[in-house]
């Protein structure tokens, strides 16, 4: 059994060869393949010996493994008190509230919180196989419906800028709330149903057919489907001709702007991913890509904060408006007092 510092970087297949003529042996791999399925390793030789699989085990230093634990929580904590802040600006600011993308936006935003406090909450629970196992399915299930909110997101902008209508489909929000929280659950509860507790590292899903067909191959579907939207807005924003009024041009900047906010969700989306996925293969050598996914998963809570909210020309003006109105509230609540104490 491993504990949390060690790790396995290279694993082999061998049998024990003493050469006639000799009494010394050595192991060696000729003939035995080693595969892997789920936890398990399965050796597979064309002859009959002793046989054993040599595994080679790393120990992550202890200032790396506090770097990694620092980096995960505060990073984590800052993203959500970031996405918590987006997500409180969007539905305190009544303008932007009534709008169809920030309904979209603050979903996204509630399923990235939910999914930051699972994920860390798997890191305290880690000891605890069945608690382990339901905290993977929860981190699955919330993954899962972030990217299904990015989807929603894409289709949102087809209607809005390729179509040029507000939507093609009546209640879109509510639809949408429906299938992005609905059709995860597909996935999350097979896996979950066909997987056992000791079977489950980390918190996270065992490697193998679990990790590979109940999510990458979800999150791949869907990467083509909005890639396949973006290619379509992308055409008409660089080959349609806007008017040269002000509305006209306004409305390319929003195409500008929610395009640019798209594609950085999905860089920084893909490379957390592809780093956790790199991390947890067979025969991995290094730790940089556990250092590169912490990092790049636990700061993207802020890095949206900072471009969905800070940065937003129509979060701003919300929230110049809000205060605009304020201040105009409490001049006359002010002046009204003053009138009843003459």
């Amino acid at each position: 059994m491993l504990n949390d510092t060690e790790f396995v970087f290279h694993k082999m297949c061998v049998f024990w060869f003493v050469p006639e003529g000799t009494d010394d042996g050595y192991w060696s791999e000729e003939g035995c393949n080693l595969t892997e399925k789920m936890n398990y390793t399965i050796c597979t030789c064309n002859h009959l010996t002793s046989f054993a699989v040599l595994v080679g085990i790393g120990n992550i230093p202890p200032i790396a493994d506090v770097f990694l634990t620092v980096i995960t929580w505060v990073g984590s904590l800052l993203s959500v008190i970031g996405l918590l802040a987006c997500t409180l600006l969007l539905v305190g600011v009544k303008s932007l509230r009534a709008k169809q993308a920030s309904k979209i936006h603050i979903n996204l935003f509630l399923s990235l919180v939910a999914f930051y406090i699972t994920f860390l909450a798997g890191d305290l629970f880690s000891h605890d196989p069945l608690i382990c196992k339901n905290l993977a399915s929860t981190v699955h299930y919330f993954g899962l419906t972030t990217v299904c909110w990015m989807s929603v997101e894409a289709v949102n902008m087809y209607f809005l800028f390729v179509k040029y209508e507000r939507s093609t489909i009546r209640h879109f929000v509510p639809i949408a709330c429906v299938l992005a929280y609905g059709l995860p659950l597909i996935p999350v509860l097979t896996v979950y149903f066909l997987t056992r507790p000791d079977e489950y590292a980390h918190c996270f899903l065992p490697l193998g057919k679990p990790l590979y067909f109940g999510f990458l191959l979800e999150v791949f579907l869907l990467v083509i489907f909005n890639t396949t939207l973006f290619i379509a807005v992308v055409r008409t924003v660089v080959f349609r001709q806007f008017l040269s009024t002000n509305a006209q041009r306004n409305k390319k900047a929003e195409v500008i702007s929610r395009m640019q906010q798209f594609v950085l969700f999905w860089i920084l989306l893909g490379l957390s991913w592809i780093f956790g996925f790199l991390s947890i293969l067979p025969k991995r050598k290094i730790n940089a890509f556990v250092a590169l996914f912490c990092i790049f998963t636990s700061l993207q809570g802020v890095v949206f904060f900072i471009f969905f909210c800070a940065k937003n020309p129509e979060v701003r003006k919300g929230l110049r408006k809000a205060k605009s109105k304020l201040t105009s509230q409490n001049e006359t609540n002010m002046e009204t007092l003053q009138t009843e104490t003459l």
